[in-house]
């Protein structure tokens, strides 16, 4: 499908779909606008016990507008790394004695 560009990020499986769409006149966004979903997906299950929540997270742009489909997509992919660095677990500390 067009708009649909899949990559992957510390063995997450990225999806990120921008649509093209005509924006309101009073919203200031050019004739033909994108909004963008994206999905990522744990790749590796074995490594389940690194990460916060393993389970495929969703994330959207709501109201943004963006002029061109890779504005779109280069903004998602890097609100989904954000996404996927908050969700690793810190390193266990360990009190040596």
């Amino acid at each position: 499908m067009a708009g649909t560009v899949r990559t992957t990020y510390k063995g997450w499986d990225i999806t990120v779909r921008c649509l093209k769409f005509r924006a309101p006149a009073n919203t200031g966004g050019a004739p033909a606008s994108f909004t963008a979903s994206g999905r990522a997906v744990l790749s590796d299950t074995a490594a389940n016990g690194e990460w916060t929540d393993p389970r495929p997270h969703v994330v959207t742009l709501g109201g943004r507008i963006f002029d061109t489909t890779a504005t779109c997509t280069d903004v998602l992919i890097a609100e989904i790394h954000v996404l996927i660095d908050a969700l690793k677990r810190a390193p266990e500390k360990r009190l040596y004695f």
